[in-house]
């Protein structure tokens, strides 16, 4: 289903997402917001691979895995802390005011993330262990129970790129938000291999500033990007004001733990370090 970008959802739309656990908001963003992320994209890109190379350990945002005998860059997080523009996005209107009418209740930021599915080139010094850049089936709703939020938690992917079939857009399994699936292990969000058929998935191709939003409950995962072309998602995740808890919660501990690695690559720049990695 469609709903209009920057308004609140209409009755049926609303009743579809309750059903579904899924809507897919069209043209969000204009070509040059897009261009503009796109350029934040690469920026953050050439601050957490620089800074893993200077320092000879993975920045703590940063999670890489093997294509073949590339690396890839599949994911970087968190990001408000060191992207005005993405902070600015995260709380746009736009992406609120279709959030606050399925939540009934203010939409409180708890998490944000860039997945990139990009390939990296040359030959560079970073530990991937990981063969692929896909994303297991899983929900949401074990990791942020874990941290105490509520399972009407909620989550944006808005998309960068268009994402295709080819690339590795998102896959759901419609209705899945309305019951409980067993996980791989405590607050670990992946279930065991075979238990949906893998013909009961539904891809979710999306235009490039177009955001699709889903139910902490919903099982999503994503295949391989199969081009040389980069996939980039940002995916956002909201809880209701009503639910009171901490201020970043969940992503704390990460963001300073990433906030010392990048005081450390900070203070070799200023001794005359010069980066060498340069986003393709």
């Amino acid at each position: 289903m469609i709903a209009p970008s920057s308004t609140a959802l209409r009755a049926q739309q609303l009743d579809d997402y309750r059903r579904d656990g899924f809507v897919l908001v069209h043209d969000l963003l204009t070509a040059a917001e897009l261009a503009a992320l796109r350029d934040e994209a690469d920026h953050l890109m050439e601050l957490t691979v620089n800074a893993s190379i200077a320092l000879g350990e993975n920045s703590p945002r940063l999670d890489v895995c093997r294509r073949g005998e590339a690396i890839s860059l599949r994911k970087v997080q968190p990001l408000s802390d060191v992207s005005a523009l993405i902070a600015r996005v995260l709380t746009d209107e736009r992406l609120l005011a279709p959030l606050r009418s399925i939540l009934d209740s203010e939409p409180v930021p708890m998490e944000e993330k860039l997945n990139y599915k990009q390939l990296l080139p040359g030959n560079l010094p970073i530990a991937a262990a990981r063969e692929g850049d896909s994303f297991d089936l899983h929900c949401d709703w074990s990791y942020f129970d874990h941290n105490g939020y509520p399972r009407v938690s909620l989550s944006v992917a808005l998309a960068v790129d268009d994402t295709t079939l080819d690339n590795g857009c998102m896959r759901v399994l419609p209705g899945s938000h309305l019951r409980d699936w067993p996980i791989q292990a405590p607050h670990h969000p992946v279930l065991p291999e075979g238990i949906v058929p893998d013909a009961d998935m539904h891809d979710v191709p999306q235009p490039a500033g177009s955001a699709l939003i889903f139910h902490s409950g919903l099982l999503h995962d994503s295949r391989d990007n199969r081009t040389a072309l980069p996939r980039r998602l940002l995916i956002f995740s909201y809880h209701p004001a009503w639910h009171v808890t901490e201020p970043d919660r969940r992503n704390r501990q990460l963001r300073e733990t990433a906030q010392a690695h990048e005081s450390r690559y900070a203070a070799m720049l200023r001794s005359g370090y010069r980066p060498a990695f340069a986003a393709p």
